[in-house]
């Protein structure tokens, strides 16, 4: 066997580049290396996005039902009696949708559900990715 590390089995350990550092920070155990795997998984890395996207459904879910204003002229510039501005008719309304029947905790339930199922969809990705990560002897 050579000494070059790119001509060495795959499965050994090959040895840090400064190996008389012995600071618990320079110490890699197989736990933190496990971990340090999974942290930068780019499948698993899908999940933090999705994360966020619900946290953004939640915002708006969160949120009561817009209100409208709207203003309506009729009957300006007509002719002979109404002409000008002394027939006209201005209509102000507004508006706002009543919701009832407990839609907006319906719609926070439906957030954290799904929140949950994506939670669960994440810690079956790493078990399923799991077995891929092989411990060098």
């Amino acid at each position: 066997m050579t000494n070059h590390a790119w001509a060495q089995d795959p499965n050994s350990v090959i040895a840090p580049l400064t190996p008389h550092s012995t600071s618990p920070a320079s110490i890699l155990t197989l736990s933190g290396a496990i971990k340090r795997t999974l942290a930068n998984n780019p499948q698993l890395a899908t999940y933090t996005f999705q994360q966020q996207a619900l946290d953004g459904e939640r915002t708006t879910a969160q949120l009561d039902p817009q209100s409208s204003i709207s203003i309506e002229i009729e009957n300006v510039l007509g002719t002979g009696e109404r002409s000008g501005v002394k027939g006209a008719e201005l209509t102000l309304a507004l508006s706002s949708v009543l919701e009832l029947g407990g839609k907006k905790d319906a719609r926070n339930a439906l957030i954290s559900q799904k929140r949950q199922l994506l939670a669960a969809q994440k810690q079956l990705s790493r078990l399923i990715y799991w077995p891929t990560l092989r411990v060098a002897t």
